[in-house]
């Protein structure tokens, strides 16, 4: 039922992105029941928008594991809502597009809704601890396909986090 509702979500939003793209400039001066046609599209992206968001509430639909390294930055940061967010320097370089070397950085929120019971002062304490003190930490976190905007900034959710190693 969920990926039934994820699929329609993405096609309802579609088919109201192509309206505006072919109603083009001329949108911004038709009139539907009195009402300028943009502020009427609009309603129609939120209305499809709706399944969408159903479908992604608490839908682990990618993947878990664990990724080790070091937390270099951890912060309650967002507009309008608020999450948890941070990231994890978990060693070794990439290549950039312009060919040079850059960090493998991870990028993790916590979750403010708590779908599956993680502790989320448990979390923000050890994580922010591990920022800190520069520790080394393991942590376990579910993928999710997409995630609500009040829910978190990333889809990369933190489950559980272990202190490894103290410098």
């Amino acid at each position: 039922m969920f990926v039934l509702l994820h699929i329609l979500g993405y096609v309802m939003i579609a088919a109201a992105i192509t309206m505006f793209i072919i109603a083009g400039a001329k949108a911004m001066s038709y009139e539907i029941d009195g009402r300028p046609a943009a502020c009427v599209g609009v309603a129609i992206v939120l209305l499809c928008w709706l399944p969408f968001t159903i479908a992604n509430s608490g839908n682990d639909l990618g993947s878990s594991g664990k990724r080790i390294g070091v937390v270099t930055q951890f912060s309650y940061t967002g507009i309008p809502w608020q999450s948890y967010q941070g990231e994890l320097v978990m060693g070794g370089v990439g290549q950039s597009v312009k060919g040079g070397q850059v960090a493998n950085i991870w990028d993790f929120s916590i979750d403010n809704y708590r779908l599956r019971g993680e502790d989320t002062e448990q979390l923000v304490r050890l994580l922010t601890q591990a920022c800190e003190n520069g520790s080394t930490v393991e942590i376990i976190y579910v993928q999710e396909v997409s995630v609500a905007l009040w829910r978190a900034r990333k889809n990369y959710l933190v489950q559980s986090v272990r202190i490894i190693d103290e410098p």
